[in-house]
């Protein structure tokens, strides 16, 4: 019996190992992988329902569980060295989370999707921050599906309802979002830092390069488009791709030419098998596969032969323009900052009417011995080189002065719209000759004074509307920040009228700064700063969000969201910079964060920013040359080009006999059949003269034709310009 025994083992064994090579050698034709794959083990101990994986440089393997909502930490030998995390929505915790990927530094971030967040946890697996909330806004999420993390260590996260990635610096800081025409399922990156995002709508792969779309990859086997039921993707060292497919539990191999290579798997249970497989990971000749329904972890080892022709793109590391650096406890309700060193501030409280010095140990300033400020609602301060603070006491329309110790001095200043009169002050600051300019804000000026508080002059009136629709230069909207540049330049914020106003020290204006276009124009900036560089930072409470212009004013990038993380700014309420260090106040948070600056990423940043406008600049131009040749040239021809909604092209036609121009299109519907008629003109008209098509002169005079929904909810719209 012992010896029969051992004869039907050796058969099984003997059939399995039949069965394995059948399995991972001859699943697909002509891609044979008979020296190409190698089962090496399964890792199915403590897992339940084991949904990505990712594998650190010392060879750790961590599984993400989604049922167990827990995260495993195996050896290179599958053994359970550690495991965190726990069911819940407290911090920390995770409910259904689905993805899961590794930094440099070892840090784990994991996309908690039940809880509508991303979770960072340390190399011990100690909770750190998260990333979001639900929410639409920026750094919100709907559904967060999938997470990846650059050669850079930039945290990439895709938002399957929403359509788009967020990107967030090494640290956390929120720093930007690609929106999407399309349904993204899982994301990976590849040595060379380009981005790749699989679709399974459209069927593709879609690969970016620093945020730009570059190449669309379509993988089709037997004349099937494999993408369409792929579950997940993973780039190895050569720019080949793997991808695994629902429909039939197969991995599939293609190079970057898009070329089959060959497959292996099938459903089952054995090895190589698989039942609802969820994701893919390579690394270094390996690759991992949850098999999630099989409640375990398989890994193969796969023909790793480096090929320098197909990776020859140099890896140029990427620094963020704006990092975390650290949270200092202050207090809530922060209305100004005034940072005299670094490290080193002080900070106006409106709510408790006294100001903290945080300058190795915390003071308070301008309570008395009852505790009580006699201040009111005090809205901005400025720091003289005696160290007496000058404090804009708001409410009770008055300049206070108190002694360095803290100690009340002497005040000027009442309520009215005579000279030395305040309504409602919001702005102060000190001339380096040490003339001091006030915001006088309900009164739309700014008053000058000097250093002992003597009227001097004042300039600024109620804003007016110019022939152009904008305000006139030099006259105010509730005017509040000021500060100094290097050479002696006042900048005003120009509150209500959302823009920065720039004048010589004279009132003389000589500059504004009005940022264009939906994305980066001010929506409710509440405070500025000027470095020693003359680099000009904006607090914009409505966009929550940092924003940074060089010193010829032009936009350089921003920072910050309406979604929880280290740059997290609800409600922001002042800044200050010093020594390539920005610090933070947010009104409802009790601590000032820090940030650093990079320099010398700003100034790459905006040499790309300035070459692309000019070369945009150039090809409207180009295309309005072409568009008046072409409009002058038909004549009883009539041609039309199908355009998507994205790409926005659009045809002339000309119809003999009139005196009109038609210009043909077919875009998607997306609610425009049922818009009302003045805003269909209006979006035609921005979209026309976004895209430089039409002269901007004549788009007024633009009328509908006809419009007709055809298949896939789509309209063919026909409108008309006169010929002159």
């Amino acid at each position: 019996m012992g010896n029969t025994r051992n004869i039907n083992f050796d058969i099984r064994t003997f059939i399995v190992a039949v069965m394995v090579v059948l399995i991972l050698g001859f699943s697909s034709q002509p891609g044979l992988a008979f020296n190409e794959v190698s089962y090496v083990r399964e890792i199915a101990e403590h897992l339940n329902e084991p949904i990505d994986s990712v594998v650190s440089d010392g060879g750790d393997v961590y599984v993400l569980d989604k049922n167990l909502s827990k995260v495993f930490v195996f050896d290179s030998k599958g053994q359970l060295k550690s495991s965190f995390g726990e069911k819940g929505s407290s911090p920390g915790q995770l409910y259904k989370p689905t993805s899961i990927a590794l930094n440099q530094q070892g840090e784990v971030i994991v996309v908690d999707a039940g809880n509508t967040r991303i979770n960072v946890y340390n190399a011990k697996g100690y909770f750190q921050y998260q990333l979001g909330n639900r929410g639409r806004a920026k750094g919100e999420f709907e559904k967060p599906i999938s997470v990846a993390v650059s050669q850079s260590d930039f945290i990439y996260v895709a938002d399957e309802h929403l359509n788009k990635i967020a990107q967030y610096s090494p640290k956390g800081v929120f720093l930007n979002e690609i929106m999407l025409d399309y349904t993204p399922l899982d994301i990976t990156f590849n040595r060379q830092d380009h981005l790749y995002v699989l679709s399974s709508e459209l069927g593709s792969i879609r690969k970016y390069k620093d945020q730009t779309l570059t190449r669309e990859i379509i993988l089709t086997h037997n004349d099937t488009n494999l993408l369409k039921d792929a579950t997940g993707i993973s780039v190895d060292d050569n720019n080949d791709i793997y991808l695994i497919t629902g429909h039939d539990n197969s991995i599939y191999k293609f190079n970057q030419s898009e070329e089959f290579l060959y497959s292996f798997g099938s459903k089952g249970e054995g090895r190589g098998q698989f039942r609802r497989p969820s994701g893919i990971f390579h690394k270094d000749g390996y690759v991992y596969v949850p098999d999630t329904k099989n409640h375990r972890l398989q890994i193969f080892e796969v023909q790793r032969e480096l090929d320098n022709n197909k990776t020859s793109e140099i890896f140029v590391n990427q620094e963020a323009p704006v990092e975390y650096r650290e949270s200092i406890y202050v207090s809530k309700f922060i209305s100004d900052l005034n940072v005299f060193a670094e490290g080193k501030f002080y900070a106006l409280s409106d709510y408790k009417g006294c100001v903290f010095k945080n300058a190795g140990e915390r003071k308070v300033l301008g309570l008395n011995v009852d505790n009580v400020s006699a201040l009111s609602k005090p809205q901005a301060f400025e720091l003289k080189a005696s160290g007496e603070l000058l404090i804009a006491d708001t409410q009770n329309h008055s300049v206070q002065f108190l002694n360095p110790d803290g100690s009340y001095g002497y005040r000027f200043g009442r309520k009215g719209k005579n000279q030395s009169q305040f309504n409602h002050l919001e702005g102060i600051a000190i001339h380096k000759d040490g003339y001091i300019y006030i915001a006088d804000t309900h009164n739309d000026r700014i008053q000058i004074f000097n250093s002992d508080g003597i009227y001097l002059y004042s300039f600024g009136e109620k804003a007016v509307i110019g022939d152009d629709g904008n305000p006139v230069p030099g006259t105010f909207q509730q005017p509040k920040s000021l500060e100094f540049d290097s050479h002696g330049n006042l900048f005003v914020l120009d509150y209500r009228n959302k823009r920065i106003q720039i004048f010589d020290h004279k009132g003389n204006f000589i500059d504004q700064v009005m940022v264009q276009g939906r994305e980066n124009q001010f929506k409710d900036p509440v405070d500025i700063a000027i470095d020693e560089k003359d680099y000009l930072y904006v607090a914009d409470r409505g966009d929550h969000s940092i924003k940074i212009f060089d010193p010829d004013h032009k936009f350089v990038c921003k920072f910050g969201s309406q979604g929880k993380g280290p740059s997290y700014f609800p409600s922001l309420s002042a800044l200050d910079s010093i020594n390539n260090a920005i610090y933070v106040a947010d009104y409802d948070v009790d601590n000032v964060r820090v940030f650093s600056f990079n320099l010398g990423k700003s100034k790459e940043m905006a040499k790309q920013r300035k070459q692309a406008d000019q070369e945009q600049e150039a090809a409207v131009d180009d295309q309005k040359s072409e568009t008046f040749e072409n409009l002058e040239k038909i004549s009883g021809l009539e041609e039309e080009i199908v355009a998507d909604s994205q790409e926005q092209k659009i045809a002339q036609s000309h119809e003999a006999g009139t005196d009109k121009f038609f210009l043909s299109r077919i875009t998607y519907a997306l609610g425009y059949i049922n818009l009302p008629h003045e805003a269909k003109l209006k979006m035609l008209r921005k979209d026309l003269e976004r895209n430089g098509v039409v002269p901007s002169e004549i788009l007024d005079q633009m009328v509908i034709e006809s419009e007709d929904e055809i298949a896939d909810g789509r309209v063919r719209i026909v409108i008309s310009v006169p010929k002159n």
